[in-house]
């Protein structure tokens, strides 16, 4: 495959986007099918997202990523609960409905090679709610293991549902980066990520 057809995917940190680029992202989330998936999942208003914005500025245990494909915002990429003392954080990440197949696992193998390599960390921990498996069986693609699930942890729609935690360690990632970089060479091959 030459250059010109690999796609691109700009990572550029929300505090530092456009205001368009932000308002974008608010809508993304704002998105059935994305708010479905997470523990907040009211419509968000322009004034809370602008406090969002606000405290990002400031926050140095989260980092926020805008996804950006032909530029155009397709999702939000985020390391959270950054906790250099124990040398571990949380990540999630969210895209919106128009997003290329590919680009979840793409993003995946970017952002755990970027948590260990570049922020230097040792472990990654991420929790799905249930019944969205296919994000479960995503993160276990990965390496993630099943660490543990809590039963009708959170209140959705009058309904209480449990929630998976996945954990994944450096020395795990790295006894299992190549085989995957050689499994998804061909979805990998389409895309360069870059910050």
């Amino acid at each position: 495959m030459t250059n010109s057809n690999v796609k691109k995917l700009n990572l550029v940190n929300i505090v530092q986007a456009s205001k368009d680029v932000q308002e974008s992202v608010r809508l993304i989330r704002n998105e059935d099918q994305v708010r479905k998936w997470m523990y907040t999942d009211h419509v968000i208003s322009t004034e809370e997202h602008a406090n969002w914005l606000t405290r990002l500025n400031t926050d140095k245990k989260n980092i926020v990523f805008v996804v950006i494909e032909n530029e155009e915002p397709v999702g939000v990429v985020s390391v959270n609960a950054i906790d250099n003392t124990h040398q571990k954080a949380d990540w999630a990440y969210y895209l919106t409905s128009t997003a290329r197949s590919g680009v979840g696992a793409v993003l995946e193998f970017f952002v755990i090679d970027y948590v260990f390599n570049e922020l230097k960390l040792s472990k990654l921990n991420c929790e799905v709610i249930e019944h969205n498996d296919a994000v479960v069986r995503l993160h276990e693609k990965f390496g993630f293991k099943k660490e543990g699930f809590r039963e009708s942890n959170i209140l959705k729609n009058g309904e209480r549902l449990g929630v998976h935690y996945l954990g994944l360690t450096k020395e795990g990632w790295e006894a299992i980066r190549q085989g995957l970089k050689d499994k998804y060479s061909k979805i990998f091959s389409q895309y360069e990520v870059i910050i």
